[in-house]
């Protein structure tokens, strides 16, 4: 018991601190949108970087609304959607729309 005190006191203020370093500067980058059930995609679609927020509908089923914003000049964007467990092989064909404004 004498032996874990001796451990425990020497090496508290070291791991606090870490601890506090770590809590406040830890992840550099941390989004969190608390209570929106919005999802939100920034960065890159191959070679274009793309802003991308979906909308799921307010009850299962129903549609969601995906918007995509890019900075780059394209004619089109095509969205495939499927889950997770399916893969590709069970996924429907991608929905392709125009550039719009």
């Amino acid at each position: 018991m004498n032996a874990l005190r001796t451990v425990g006191a020497t090496a508290a203020p070291a791991t606090v601190a870490l601890a506090l370093f770590v809590a406040l500067l830890g992840p550099p980058r941390a989004d969190a949108h608390v209570g929106s059930p919005n999802v939100f995609f920034e960065g890159m679609a191959g070679p274009y970087p793309v802003r991308v927020i979906i909308r799921p509908p307010g009850v299962v089923p129903g549609l969601a609304e995906i918007a995509v914003r890019l900075q780059a000049p394209v004619d089109a964007v095509s969205i495939r959607l499927f889950r997770w467990d399916v893969g590709e092989q069970g996924a429907p064909p991608s929905s392709t729309r125009p550039r719009s404004g």
